[in-house]
């Protein structure tokens, strides 16, 4: 009798730790808009030899669009097309304004990432696809 109580009692727990754990993986950390226009800084900063002073812009007009996308992701009164829009010329804004504080070696470089960034983005929606084809030709 006392070790089927231990059994059962071991088993709950180990029930108990097994759910608790998958949990903590199926939430997402999101980063605040500080966060993400100081990553996106450092990685530019890295990427294109930024001065002090270009940091300082760069990290000014990120921002900025880090505060304006989170509005928009949480503003539900708009529709899906809408925010997608909104985000596509708030994008294009953000990509004028850093153009603009880039000598032209960093707008070469710039241009250049963005084009490999594309191409990759394509290409991972093209295997997506072709995944999705496989699966229901099977």
């Amino acid at each position: 009798m006392k070790k089927h109580k231990i059994f059962g009692i071991f088993t709950f727990i180990l029930a108990a730790i097994l759910i608790s754990h998958s949990s903590f993986g199926q939430e997402k950390f999101k980063k605040t808009p500080e966060e993400r226009a100081q990553h996106k800084t450092e990685k530019m900063t890295k990427h294109l030899s930024l001065t002090d002073d270009q940091q300082k812009q760069v990290y000014d007009i990120l921002y900025s669009q880090a505060t304006q996308m989170s509005a928009l992701k949480e503003n539900k009164d708009l529709t899906k097309d809408s925010r997608r829009e909104q985000m596509k010329s708030l994008r294009s804004d953000t990509d004028s304004k850093l153009t603009g504080v880039f000598n032209a070696e960093q707008i070469d470089k710039w241009n250049k990432f963005k084009e490999n960034k594309k191409q990759k983005h394509m290409q991972k929606k093209k295997n997506k696809k072709d995944k999705k084809g496989s699966k229901k030709q099977k």
